[in-house]
């Protein structure tokens, strides 16, 4: 899986220390939007209102999920 990461350009490596080591070179936010913008287009026909109403229907979230969902809908919201 790193090398593939590697490939991609999400992790680069140190071969001047073993055992080699790895550090990612994008946030995971970063690098989390290409998939699941991928998978909003192929599966959800291009809408995110659906996958997350799938995601939240799927399992009862935590109120600590809840707090976050609020917040960033407030944020988008123009609110804080």
């Amino acid at each position: 899986m790193l090398s593939v990461m590697l490939e991609k350009g999400l992790v680069r490596r140190d071969d001047s220390i073993r055992p080699q080591t790895f550090f990612a070179t994008v946030t995971r936010r970063r690098a989390q939007k290409n998939p699941v913008s991928k998978l909003v287009m192929k599966v959800f026909d291009g809408s995110a209102t659906s996958l997350a109403m799938q995601a939240l229907s799927g399992s009862r979230p935590t109120q600590e999920d809840l707090r976050e969902i609020r917040q960033l809908l407030d944020e988008l919201e123009g609110r804080s």
